[in-house]
């Protein structure tokens, strides 16, 4: 401890190396979520966490078998021996002391370069390691100071790995599972089925599946129905809206309606626009819209959100409900009809829109000319129950006027 917290800036790495071989294990592996996450983003953290694994199996085996740690012995060694002939000679810098710092030195040095190769001969047995660019001791202490912090909290590693390998298994399961349909559509719009490498045309009532990509052209668009409607609470259906020259990835999307009942699901937009509405589904729900470095979290709500690949910006724009975005590590809450831009780590305050803005996005995400599919088939549906209960009330009221009308003509008849 006092070495480490001496300042050396050799051993004060060293120390941060240490940190390692101190990963906690429990006795039954740790209960990890993925909600949210995608294919891609799952098989990108199973990497980096594969890489952590054997950073650790690198300096286990360093400092083992390998036996590198003389040399770092030798290291410490010579350091003490340079700060005794400071203290020794303090007062005397003579030809002694510098022959015997000129040897320390060279000692020092000569451990220092033997622990490096050290360290790149073990390295050099790890694939995954030299995958990923960690070739020699600098390589493996900036990779160790970059990922420490991240996966020294996980726990198990082994289980941990484990879990995003179940995740992935699920996903891999559901591929080709059927999640909605084209419930409308206009003009260009395509299909990449998962798995497939070739886009096709779509079409009206063509059924969407997991892992698909629709992408469409400068004045396509189309309405997705996902197959979410849980009459118990009037939950759903989901309803999601895709403007002209447009990519969207179908994530994830998963409905349980069964104990627990609960929906998660995740749409990647890759380039162009977007428009969701989903309903009543609140805290069962992990429903979410990536796009760049943002995601937006929907439960109840009306939302649209833009991506531009190119700006990396993500504008997201609430019209009502629940839903909020997590970029760069914060989370911010949309209020209704306010605007969010986020551009790389560059996130910017909310800022309140107008009627015109609003039926402005509702105008460019909707296909057919329709300008209320924001408004799922429940909404019509409540207008058009609505309109028929006022219709029944008005004829059972003038049938009551009737009646009385009768009952009063036949008391004066008499």
């Amino acid at each position: 401890m006092t070495i480490c917290s001496s300042g050396m800036g050799v051993f004060k790495t060293i120390c941060g190396i240490v940190l390692l071989t101190i990963l906690p294990l429990s006795p039954a592996h740790a209960q990890y979520s993925f909600d949210g996450y995608s294919l891609d983003q799952l098989k990108a953290e199973l990497s980096e966490a594969q890489v952590y694994q054997a950073l650790a199996q690198a300096k286990a085996a360093a400092d083992g078998p390998r036996g590198c740690y003389q040399y770092n012995d030798e290291m410490f060694g010579q350091r003490q021996v340079l700060l005794d002939l400071n203290v020794e000679y303090a007062d005397r810098a003579d030809t002694v002391y510098e022959q015997k710092r000129t040897q320390a030195q060279e000692q020092f040095r000569l451990a220092e370069r033997l622990y490096a190769d050290c360290y790149t001969s073990t390295l050099a047995d790890y694939p995954v390691l030299s995958a990923a660019n960690v070739r020699g001791l600098t390589d493996f202490r900036t990779k160790v100071a970059a990922l420490n912090p991240k996966y020294s909290t996980k726990g198990d590693i082994v289980g941990y790995i484990a879990a995003i390998e179940d995740a992935i298994e699920n996903i891999g399961n559901q591929r080709g599972k059927r999640v909605g349909v084209i419930e409308s559509i206009f003009k260009q719009v395509d299909v990449l089925r998962g798995g497939e490498k070739q886009w096709t045309p779509l079409s009206k009532g063509a059924p969407i599946f997991i892992l698909d990509e629709l992408k469409t052209g400068p004045r396509g668009r189309l309405r997705i129905k996902f197959d979410d409607r849980f009459s118990e609470g009037n939950a759903g259906p989901t309803v999601v809206n895709i403007g002209s020259s447009s990519h969207i990835k179908i994530e994830r999307f998963l409905v349980s309606f069964d104990n627990p009942k609960k929906r998660e699901g995740v749409i990647g937009l890759l380039r162009g626009s977007i428009r969701a509405f989903t309903k009543n589904w609140g805290s069962r729900s992990q429903f979410a819209i990536r796009a760049g470095a943002t995601v937006c979290g929907i439960r109840g709500t009306e939302v649209a959100i833009s991506y531009d690949p190119a700006t990396g910006e993500a504008v997201h724009t609430l019209d009502h409900g629940d839903a909020f975005v997590e970029a760069d590590g914060q989370r911010i809450t949309l209020k209704p009809r306010t605007s969010l831009s986020v551009r790389g780590s560059e996130i910017g305050a909310l800022r309140d829109i107008s009627d015109a803005t609003w039926s402005g996005l509702v105008d460019s995400t909707s296909a057919n000319g329709d300008t209320d599919e924001g408004a799922d088939e429940d909404q019509g549906l409540w207008k058009s129950t609505s309109l028929f209960s006022i219709l029944i009330a008005l004829g059972a009221a003038l049938a009551a006027l009737c009646f009385i009308i009768f009952i009063i003509y036949r008391s004066r008849s008499r």
